[in-house]
């Protein structure tokens, strides 16, 4: 395919990104936006809320893109390489190792890379993913990459009781693992408390990041690699691999899956940091935050009684959504919801476009929104 149609096709993914009246005419598209909006105000803060929207767009583009891009094996022949790729790719066609990655940028191009280098791996993937495109994955690989003399792709549902034995078993047949690290999937429960999981520090906050993959590989005695793939321009995609981490035997196994997870991540920042609207991502971190620790740095009253005149929505810190026939009232800085009745969701609604009259607003109830801070003074 020539790059010109290539950038026609990516072209053409802009167009129905949003639903015709935007993102609130979409219930689902809309209580999505809420939570990217709630996790780039306490991770990445520096975003503008008003910005938010437009981020948003541009994270629903990438995805697209990514998943364009998946259909397009050639595109791993352009690919650019950066930092320790020489080393990485000696480590992995030598022997297994586990190859650690996320959802940034056209992401699903290294599975394609792994292939076309004639890595043996096999991919850790969410249970839901495997289900509905897994078939779809096995079948292009068996067509692209079989027929070059390489092996068939195997995949293990992160979610499956028994998907750590099976991912031993395939680095015991000398088979490297695939895992997206940032995946909100694995191996039983899900939450924070699940103890494959750890705490680590992450854009000037925590979150609870996925440590089992490490464990493993001190388990296993297999080196990890880190490859992040991002693009600087739609037709210039590059993956760029850190430093190998190799595993300490005489470290406690759970203090090296911990330090090796908050590598990854110190790996992976200023590259998110630089692209941030690349990352998938956005749309689910607030899986990965106890919220119960959550402290709102607005918590207490506005002081003094609201003037009069025009007010709006306080975007930086409040947004609104329903569940079916339930609205709700959401404080993004705690991801803490409140039932409002139908009266309070379209005075909400309105605002967020565009300024309200306190004198058209019930005395008690805008007093209330004001003192809570959902309300501030229009500018």
């Amino acid at each position: 395919m020539s790059e010109e149609k290539y950038l026609a096709q990516c072209s053409q993914l802009l167009d129905g990104i949003l639903p015709e009246g935007g993102i609130g005419a979409d219930d689902t598209l809309n209580r999505t936006f809420n939570f990217v909006s709630a996790n780039l105000l306490n991770f990445l803060p520096e975003i503008e809320a008003d910005a938010h929207e437009q981020f948003f767009k541009d994270l629903l583009y990438h995805q697209k893109l990514s998943a364009l891009d998946s259909n397009h094996p050639a595109l791993v022949q352009a690919l650019q390489l950066e930092g320790e790729f020489q080393q990485a790719m000696q480590l992995m066609q030598q022997g297994p190792c586990i190859i650690c990655t996320f959802h940034m940028g056209s992401n699903r191009l290294l599975n394609h890379f792994l292939a076309y280098h004639q890595v043996p791996f096999a991919i850790v993937m969410a249970n839901h993913i495997a289900s509905g495109e897994g078939d779809g994955f096995q079948e292009m690989f068996a067509g692209v990459y079989q027929q070059q003399g390489g092996e068939s792709l195997t995949l293990i549902e992160a979610q499956k009781p028994d998907a750590a034995l099976k991912m031993l078993r395939e680095l015991k047949k000398g088979k490297s693992l695939l895992v997206y690290i940032d995946g909100n999937t694995g191996a039983g429960d899900d939450s924070f408390r699940n103890e494959n999981r750890c705490k680590i520090d992450f854009l000037g906050g925590s979150i609870y990041a996925r440590s089992g993959v490490c464990y493993l590989a001190h388990l296993a005695n297999v080196p990890v690699v880190t490859a992040v793939c991002y693009r600087q321009a739609t037709n210039d995609i590059r993956l760029r691999f850190g430093s190998p981490v190799y595993p300490d035997i005489q470290q406690n196994r759970r203090a090296y899956a911990t330090a090796a997870t908050q590598a990854i991540y110190n790996f992976f920042t200023p590259l998110l940091k630089r692209y941030p609207e690349q990352w998938e991502c956005w749309m689910y971190l607030h899986r990965n935050v106890d919220c119960n620790s959550m402290v709102a740095v607005d918590s207490a009253p506005q002081p003094g009684q609201p003037a009069t005149g025009s007010f709006q929505l306080n975007k930086s810190r409040f947004g609104f959504f329903n569940i079916g026939e339930e609205l709700y009232l959401f404080n993004k800085k705690t991801y803490t919801s409140y039932r409002v009745n139908h009266d309070i969701y379209q005075l909400l609604y309105t605002s967020f476009s565009k300024p309200v009259h306190s004198e058209t607003v019930n005395t008690r109830v805008f007093e209330q929104l004001y003192a809570n801070r959902v309300f501030v003074q229009a500018s």
